[in-house]
């Protein structure tokens, strides 16, 4: 009875139409992200971390992203679960956390500076709740990797 239904109904064939345009355009913008990233994380790397700098973000911007980079990377070839990303996330994780303790004194320094409540001030509140439901979760997923691995090579050793 189903089939019935759906075999001439032109809205459900618009939408797949749609659908499938919106996938392979998607699929083209992802693929130009990935050859940008690449671009700006090689070739472009000091204009890139440049560009990072006057955007606000700190000098540990650049660190986090090729961490990134190489989990992605294992994650493509099809082995995510490995002590390397592990390790990563753990990189990243401290690396935020020093983001945000570096920002915070930065912030309190531009307060100090600027001798009465600067509009700085008003976003640390969200800015360090941020931070650290960042880096918990970095920490958390290490430790899911490192779970992850272990597991996995245990099930390789039963069989």
């Amino acid at each position: 009875m189903t089939d019935r239904f759906t075999q001439n109904d032109a809205l459900l064939s618009a939408a797949r139409l749609v659908a499938g345009a919106v996938m392979a355009l998607l699929a083209i913008v992802a693929v130009g992200m990935v050859v940008g990233t690449v671009f700006a994380l090689t070739i472009a790397r000091d204009d890139f971390i440049g560009n990072l700098a006057s955007d606000g973000f700190g000098p540990l911007a650049y660190p986090l992203m090729i961490t990134a980079f190489g989990i992605l990377r294992s994650v493509e070839q099809g082995d995510p679960f490995q002590p390397v990303n592990a390790d990563r996330l753990r990189q990243m994780a401290w690396l935020a956390l020093g983001g945000l303790a570096l920002g915070l004194v930065l912030t309190g320094i531009g307060i100090w500076f600027d001798g009465k409540e600067s509009a700085l001030a008003g976003d640390v509140p969200g800015t360090v709740i941020t931070g650290l439901t960042l880096t918990l979760t970095l920490f958390a997923l290490a430790r899911v990797f490192r779970l992850g691995t272990a597991m996995r090579e245990e099930l390789e050793g039963t069989i």
